[in-house]
């Protein structure tokens, strides 16, 4: 029961009080009024009781079910354990209640001690194995072993530091027997628990860096020069603290032999080439003692030797593009070459950049994925290439350094492929900006710009909304661009069927489509096999991939192939520095880490010998770059190596150290910001059908648990090979079809596109 006071004081009483005080008139004051509320009564009154209740209640039924069982348990430093006792008891007995008080912290560290098995468990999935009973863990009974029950800790504020780090260890300590095993990591036992999460990396300090820098040296036989690119590969990749010290602290092994002056020369070179400087990192540096790195200015030495010949399509395109670098009265220097999979766009490219070079004009490659762009000569992300900000308006610019403009100012032709992916934004922002630059109204300053790319292929990932609303298509200035299409398909000469499928695919005319009986499969099991076949590890199924629509299934058919794969797995634990969130209590670590996001490795990345993966971010482009496969060889805590399967680098060894990740709240659906420090890598068996485009395979397979939600997913998983030998199809819902997904937007605006404005 509880009382409520309540004033009536409105408009007029404050008026009133106004008078009072000018005129010293008496008015009557505010009235008031207690109003008496018990909460019983109230819902015993307001309630109805159902005969369907009644009958309920009569037969003795549960009123309420709970699944699965939660079970609390306890967190506590030493000798901080709840003590229950008697207050009307003497003191020595008090005393004994307390030396024989216990928790399930405690008897988790004797459970450990008597039963060997539970030593391979987590503290919180103690329940889900063991019973809590009398103060203690016992067995579950054969009758029970099906029962499921969760752990859960008990919530620690943050700002309880040495509580906090406790914690966050015992969500990656297995088989403790007492609070030192929990401070010991790699052999060392720590005096606190917040050294011993800075040694697991859970901290946000240089230690990391130091540890797998100095982990590096100690494993790998390296030249000086690539000691110098580790360094600053892992200063690009890890948030450090204060890199000037870091430099100092490996300073003989990064000068070796040479002077101070020549080591930082060369690490400037290596920087630049990644479009960074030490002076971002605070790292002294003589500005004058630096050499420019040749490799990215000048003409690209690119020649056209060995290269396959164009086609008639392909040669009137390239004839186009000579004709607007050597006539600079031509008004419209802007074209479009719209080539859908297999029709030799790439190729065309290439072509172009070596006709360039001949006749001495400058290019740059730049395509919307990094995986497209190692395709490309010297190829880049737009975004790397151009500076264009993450997020683009109508009134946005590039940020481009004093020596990127000078280097754009004599770049003669721009390639850019992908289009598709591409918003009207960025293409505007990166207008806008070359106008700035050339003082020149025409569009992109006068620049030759060649767009490259299909429009049946993935619209622009917008947040929230339809990409296809924000493609160049919907532009009045990329509709009256001069276009030139590819129509000849390289990739499928050998299966015109397969090609004309395609077509009324990609055009939006097969609301759905058939698939042969040859290429279904009734199980997951049966589909990893058709897929990868009996050897899971072998070299040729570096070009074998299975698809699917979701994040979610992606990780269903990744665990499941990782669980066919011989030998035992261990996990990589991100760390989650929550520093922007306002409320970090009500956002649990282990939620956070359980989140899929589509830009950043898992919360929990399974590191398995002989497995692939996918590299997620471009640290050294275009060898190590987002989209790129490879083979796990060994991990430890802060690094691994890895062999590259795919890409310019292919076969060739490299270290990849812990990564930086800003995640953004449109990125993981949280209000707030945070950073998250992991591997950059994800499990590769089983990628989105948004990762797979701009790839060729040998063999793919589609897991069709749900229908396809954007527009040219049917089309893009289809198109990554040429014929039907090559598809393989599981439907978890025992479908025998795909039901085709096709923007109607999209396809009228291409469909007038060839009609009118097509060469």
């Amino acid at each position: 029961m509880f009382q409520i006071r309540v004033r009536f004081f409105g408009s007029v009483s404050l008026m009133c009080e106004l008078m009072i005080r000018r005129y010293k008139y008496c008015f009557k004051a505010p009235d008031y009024c207690s109003i008496v509320v018990d909460e019983i009564d109230a819902y015993l009154s307001g309630r109805l009781l159902t005969a369907s209740e009644a009958t309920w209640r009569f037969l003795g039924l549960k009123l309420h079910k709970e699944f699965p069982n939660v079970v609390r348990l306890d967190v506590h430093l030493p000798q901080h354990q709840n003590v229950v006792f008697d207050p009307t008891l003497d003191v020595r007995d008090i005393f004994e209640a307390a030396e024989r008080s216990t928790s399930s912290l405690l008897e988790w560290f004797a459970l450990n001690l008597r039963d060997p098995t539970a030593r391979q468990h987590l503290y919180c999935d103690i329940p889900a194995h063991y019973v809590w009973l009398q103060n203690t863990w016992m067995p579950r009974s054969s009758s029970r072993k099906n029962y499921t029950s969760v752990g859960r800790m008990y919530a620690v504020s943050i700002h309880n530091h040495e509580l906090f780090a406790l914690r966050t260890l015992l969500k990656f300590q297995r088989g403790c027997t007492s609070y030192s095993d929990i401070l010991c990591v790699d052999g060392v036992i720590y005096s606190t628990f917040r050294e011993a999460c800075s040694a697991f990396g859970l901290v946000e300090n240089d230690i990391e860096f130091i540890a797998a820098f100095s982990e590096y040296l100690e494993t790998s036989v390296a030249s000086i020069k690539s000691i110098r690119s580790q360094f600053v590969l892992m200063l690009c990749a890890i948030n450090t603290i204060n890199a000037q010290s870091l430099f100092e602290h490996f300073a003989i092994d990064l000068i070796g032999t040479d002077s101070r002056r020549h080591a930082l020369r060369c690490m400037e070179v290596k920087m630049r080439s990644l479009g960074k400087s030490l002076k971002d990192f605070d790292i002294f540096c003589d500005e004058h003692a630096i050499e420019q790195n040749n490799d990215m200015d000048g003409i690209e030495d690119f020649s056209a030797d060995g290269l396959p010949p164009l086609s008639e399509e392909q040669s009137s395109a390239l004839t186009h593009i000579l004709e607007m670098v050597s006539n600079p009265i031509i008004s419209c220097k802007l074209m479009a070459v719209v080539a859908g999979a297999g029709t030799g766009k790439t190729h065309f490219i290439r072509h172009g950049v070596a006709a360039l070079n001949s006749v001495s004009c400058s290019s740059m490659c730049v395509a919307a994925s990094a995986l497209a762009a190692t395709l490309l000569p010297k190829g880049q992300t737009a975004h790397a290439a151009l500076k264009i900000p993450i997020v683009c308006d109508d009134h946005s610019f590039c940020s481009w350094s004093v020596a990127l403009k000078e280097r754009l100012r004599n770049v003669s032709v721009i390639f850019w492929d992908e289009i598709s992916m591409i918003s009207y934004h960025i293409a505007e922002t990166v207008d806008r900006s070359f106008k700035y630059l050339m003082q020149n109204d025409q569009p992109f300053g006068g620049k030759i710009v060649v767009f490259c790319g299909d429009f049946r292929q993935l619209p622009p990932v917008i947040k929230h909304v339809k990409g296809e609303f924000y493609s160049l298509l919907n532009r009045d200035w990329f509709v009256a661009v001069p276009k030139f299409i590819f129509t000849k398909n390289f990739r499928l000469l050998n299966d015109e069927s397969y090609d004309q499928m395609l077509q009324r695919v990609g055009d939006g005319m097969d609301e759905q489509i058939e698939i042969p009986c040859k290429c279904i499969v009734e199980s997951l099991d049966d589909a990893i096999e058709r897929v990868f076949g009996d050897n899971l590890t072998a070299d040729d199924n570096a070009d074998k991939v299975m698809l699917a629509y979701t994040l979610h299934q992606c990780s269903v058919v990744n665990d499941a192939v990782f669980e066919k794969i011989p030998g035992v797995s261990s996990y990589s634990y991100a760390f989650d520095d929550l520093c922007d969130c306002t409320q970090p209590d009500l956002y649990p670590s282990e939620y956070v880490a359980s989140l899929d996001i589509h830009s950043c490795p898992p919360g929990m990345l399974s590191m398995k010998p002989k497995a692939r993966y996918m590299i997620m971010r471009n640290l050294y482009p275009p060898a190590i770059c987002n989209g790129i496969t490879v083979e796990m060889i060994r991990s430890s805590r802060f690094i691994c190596s890895v062999k590259l399967l795919t890409g310019p680098g292919k076969g060739s060894i490299v270290c990849l150290p812990r990564c930086t990740f800003y995640v953004t709240p449109d990125d993981s659906g949280l209000p707030f910001s945070f950073k998250r420090r992991q591997f950059p890598l994800t499990p590769a068996y089983c990628l989105s059908v948004h990762k797979s485009q701009g790839q060729s395979l040998k063999l793919v397979g589609l897991v069709g648990d749900a229908d396809a939600f954007s527009h040219g997913q049917v089309f893009v998983a289809l198109s990554r090979v040429g014929s039907w030998d090559q598809f393989v199809f599981y439907s978890p819902r025992s479908e025998t079809f795909i039901k085709n997904k096709v923007s109607k937007r999209l396809i009228n605006a291409m469909l007038l596109m060839a009609n009118s404005n097509s060469l």
